[in-house]
């Protein structure tokens, strides 16, 4: 059980040592790194009606295609946040084992995302006109990156987009928690399966014969007064 969970969550917890490891999938982190920002950042603003537009000044180097990655939605009194799932994404076959887990939808108060186009979370119940934020909690790594963590802190992930300087204090002020040895691996390690594996080469095929000479293989098509052979003619 314990070998299956260290292959599949997003950070392993180093029992010994309080330390933890990280996923080499980077796409996982920004799925569920994405989800989790997007649910932080609507805390931080405090607003019972934001917009992706509007949240867009909590993180650095957004994409531009950002309101097409992102959404947030009002849904009667709470707000939720969704990301896109791409058609081909790595995540797909973790959130389909952990979405009820971590509390990911497959639309605003659905049922556990099972593969929908974006995967959702509520970031917050309103509550008498305020927000009141799901349980979330931040921490720091080694290398000042933040990460995120449910209830039951099984799994952290990687902010995505990164936040501002100035957000990440409010951030870790509002949701911080003290956890050890939170690190992305190495640039050289950071790939998905998919930036590994490459078709295998294609070369061109041999000549292809045009005659009338026969051979004791022939297997030519006489078409008016020219011969083709489908077999490459393949000297020794």
């Amino acid at each position: 059980m314990y070998k299956f969970l260290a292959c599949v969550m997003a950070v392993c917890l180093c029992v010994s040592s309080a330390c933890a490891e990280v996923e080499q999938d980077t796409e996982l982190h920004r799925v569920i790194g994405g989800i989790y920002s997007l649910a932080s950042a609507v805390n931080i603003s405090g607003s019972t009606s934001p917009s992706a537009h509007q949240l867009r000044k909590f993180f650095e180097d957004v994409p531009a295609n950002w309101q097409e990655v992102v959404k947030v939605e009002r849904v009667k009194n709470a707000v939720w946040v969704g990301v896109l799932v791409g058609k081909y994404s790595s995540a797909r076959q973790f959130l389909r084992s952990n979405s009820k887990a971590l509390g990911i939808m497959n639309k605003p108060g659905g049922s556990a995302w099972f593969g929908g186009e974006y995967a959702w979370l509520k970031a917050a119940d309103i509550v008498n006109g305020r927000l009141v934020p799901v349980k979330i909690f931040a921490a720091a790594g080694e290398d000042d990156n933040i990460f995120f963590s449910n209830e039951a802190k099984n799994f952290w992930w990687e902010a995505n987009p990164d936040f501002t300087e100035k957000y990440e204090a409010s951030l870790l002020e509002k949701f911080g928690t003290e956890q050890a040895g939170l690190r992305m691996p190495s640039a050289g390690a950071r790939q998905s399966i998919y930036d590994v594996v490459k078709p295998s080469s294609v070369g061109a095929p041999g000549k292809m014969h045009v005659g009338t000479r026969k051979s004791s293989f022939d297997m030519s098509i006489p078409i008016g007064d020219v011969m083709f052979n489908p077999i490459p003619n393949t000297r020794i």
